[in-house]
């Protein structure tokens, strides 16, 4: 079966939970035998990665200014139209006229743009969703404080809303990354196939974790920090931290803020928080887990199953966090887990929590035993190659 794999942006280096889930799913299809993968970038792309399955393509264009006002003028939202900007539709028009694929598979809503073009084609597409949109979207512009940039939001939020449910009439099939968004989808689209494929993991080798008690009283918060969603939720935290700081007058832990972010956004707020360690660009995941004790996930809103949460899992941190936030992994509160409710609970269970290392040391070694067995991408590429079969067979 050929199989065009449709996504935004060259997804290397995957810094950030999205690029990951885009590239691995890439290259666990194309690693199957049944499977011939091209994937089509609609702006960065760069050299094809190096020992890779796939055959890639793309555009290497950047979009700026150009994207944005045909966001705010044109039918489709600003990401669908800095994902697939005229450049990309001219590559990917020329891809389909020389070659031929069974189907398509659209990586994130913002690639809806591509359907008109893969039904000129004669190409069926399954949806490959990260979010709700159509929810996540409306409820992130609602929370945008200034009155003239909500209504912006709104109005981008709208496009989402109808972009994805327009989706949801045209394509053969849809995947979810976790069962709450299935259900919802359910909603939506009562009568699509749709499965759920959670995110798979392939652990990097790496030298054996320190113990516990031999690492830093470090909580860790990994992430990528260039939303303004993502950026409101991070000062939340950042906030939450200062306070908790200046009522106890000593904190036994202190705070670690790891990941790509807007430009310049860092320096501000290292300023602001002197005693908050931030590191934009690292080489390995390893240069900023290795001596942390604890990884945080604290997403206040927001769909989808958090990678950062295996990214911690495997690297032997014990896991802090909002139980929605950790929807899809399966993880047992107090178990495998530690469970907080707030940014504040957060602050006050890290402060007991960190040097009680036996206790932390049980969490993240139940976390990673449950994981190991749950997270292949080999099953989850079975899975999708027989799912993708059926879709064809509606023919």
């Amino acid at each position: 079966m050929r199989v065009l794999f449709l996504t935004r942006v060259f997804p290397l280096p995957a810094h950030a939970g999205d690029l990951r889930y885009s590239v691995e799913l890439a290259e666990a299809l194309a690693a199957h035998p049944d499977l011939d993968v091209t994937v089509f970038c609609g702006s960065g792309f760069r050299e094809p990665p190096a020992e890779s399955h796939a055959r890639w393509a793309g555009t290497d264009t950047l979009p700026g200014r150009g994207a944005d006002i045909r966001g705010l003028l044109g039918r489709f939202p600003r990401g669908a139209q800095r994902a697939m900007p005229p450049s990309a539709h001219r590559a990917l028009a020329a891809l389909l006229d020389r070659e031929t694929f069974d189907i398509a598979l659209l990586n994130e809503s913002v690639m809806a743009p591509a359907v008109r073009l893969l039904e000129h084609h004669g190409v069926p597409a399954v949806y490959v969703s990260h979010n709700v949109d159509a929810d996540i979207r409306p409820a992130i512009a609602a929370k945008v404080r200034n009155p003239a940039k909500r209504f912006l939001h709104r109005r981008d939020a709208e496009k989402y809303r109808r972009m994805e449910l327009d989706l949801l009439k045209r394509v053969r099939g849809l995947t979810t990354i976790t069962s709450e968004d299935f259900a919802r989808y359910r909603t939506l689209a009562p009568t699509l196939p749709a499965i759920v494929v959670t995110p798979g993991f392939r652990p990097v080798s790496q030298a054996p974790s320190l113990p516990m008690r031999d690492r830093q009283p470090v909580a860790l918060l990994l992430g990528s920090f260039e939303w303004n969603a993502k950026i409101a939720n991070l000062e939340e935290i950042l906030n939450a931290y200062q306070r908790y700081r200046a009522d106890t007058g000593h904190v036994r832990f202190s705070l670690r803020i790891a990941g790509r972010s807007r430009p310049g956004l860092f320096d501000r707020l290292s300023r602001q928080h002197n005693s908050v360690e931030f590191i934009s660009r690292f080489d390995e995941l390893s240069d900023v887990v290795t001596d942390a004790r604890i990884g945080l996930v604290l997403e206040t809103m927001g769909g989808g199953f958090k990678l950062k949460t295996l990214d911690y899992v495997f690297s032997d941190l014990a896991v802090v966090g909002y139980p929605h936030a950790l929807a899809g992994t399966d993880l047992d509160p107090e178990t495998d887990y530690f469970r907080v409710d707030g940014p504040e609970d957060a602050m006050r269970r890290i402060n007991d929590l960190v040097d009680e290392t036996d206790r932390l040391e049980t969490a993240a070694r139940n976390a990673r035993r449950k994981a190991v067995a749950a997270y292949d991408w080999d099953d989850r590429a079975k899975k999708m190659a027989a799912f993708l079969a059926g879709c064809l067979e509606k023919d």
